[in-house]
């Protein structure tokens, strides 16, 4: 709209003169037609007060020229003044009008520029806003898992415990039959050996193997009690991997979502100090223009 305005104000004097010499041209058509109109019948051609009168009265350099007539001074003047008042008075209002037009412009584009650097604060609430979620909800996941994990682990060695126990229960009421039994035993050996002193050596025997099963029975029951202990350590070990597998991943995710923050924090500031920047030329190359 600015450069059809300027346009306009630099092309309306060139259209005034084509208007004003079209106007000559019509005015020397209709002389020639009224000479020729004269020429074709007589008639009178008055005096030359009259004619001079009528040049004045119809206006047009072109009625002087064809009477061989020089325009009188006064007439001239004031149409040249008339000509330059009309001139400086387009060309005020042309400039008005470019400069309103201008000023219009730049509120415009003022406007747009304050509507754009809000869009951009408010996007950059947003992404601000959107981010913090984020780290908060991986946190809150974070802790989550630690409670799980230590729900897991507590659960894995309060069974190992339960297991433990169980274990050393069977143990000691299998050791209980078996101390019944060997009690019964010997109270029947003793028993044997006051009725039939010749079966004593075969008590003695027998107390010798009963000695010897006693030992094989508590080897056995050592070895079970070191195999269930090996067993509780085995799970106790795998228990401490996991927690610590699962303590690095924690750690990684954490340091994944810390690299991103700082990530988009630096392509958060070089898209404000790119913004920046080409606000800055826009406000040079506008002052450039005004100049």
């Amino acid at each position: 709209m600015l450069a059809r305005a300027k346009s306009q104000s630099r092309r309306s004097p060139r259209r005034r003169a084509e208007e004003y010499m079209a106007s000559l041209a019509l005015e020397k058509q209709q002389i020639e037609a009224d000479l020729e109109e004269e020429e074709a019948g007589p008639g009178p051609i008055g005096d030359l007060d009259t004619c001079v009168a009528s040049v004045r009265e119809a206006g047009g350099d072109m009625n002087w020229v064809l009477l061989g007539m020089k325009k009188p001074e006064t007439e001239v003047k004031a149409a040249a003044e008339d000509k330059k008042k009309d001139e400086d008075r387009l060309a005020k209002e042309a400039a008005a009008a470019v400069k309103a037009e201008d000023d219009r412009l730049a509120k415009e584009a003022a406007a747009a520029e304050a509507k754009k650097a809000e869009d951009d604060r408010l996007a950059k609430e947003a992404e601000n806003d959107r981010l913090a979620k984020e780290a908060a909800a991986a946190e809150a996941k974070k802790a989550e898992d630690d409670r799980l994990a230590k729900e897991a682990a507590a659960a894995e060695a309060k069974k190992a415990e339960n297991d433990r126990l169980a274990k050393e229960a069977a143990a000691a009421e299998a050791k209980k039959a078996e101390d019944d039994r060997l009690a019964k035993e010997a109270a029947a050996a003793e028993a044997k050996k006051a009725e039939d002193d010749g079966l004593a050596k075969e008590a003695a025997a027998a107390e010798a193997k009963k000695a010897e099963d006693d030992r094989l029975a508590k080897e056995a029951a050592a070895a079970e009690a070191k195999k269930a202990e090996d067993d509780r350590l085995a799970k106790e070990a795998a228990a401490a991997e996991a927690k610590k597998a699962e303590d690095d991943r924690l750690a990684k995710e954490a340091a994944a979502a810390e690299a991103k923050k700082a990530e988009n924090d630096r392509l958060a500031k070089e898209a404000a100090a790119a913004e920046a920047k080409k606000a800055e030329e826009r406000q040079t190359g506008q002052r450039s223009s005004c100049c």
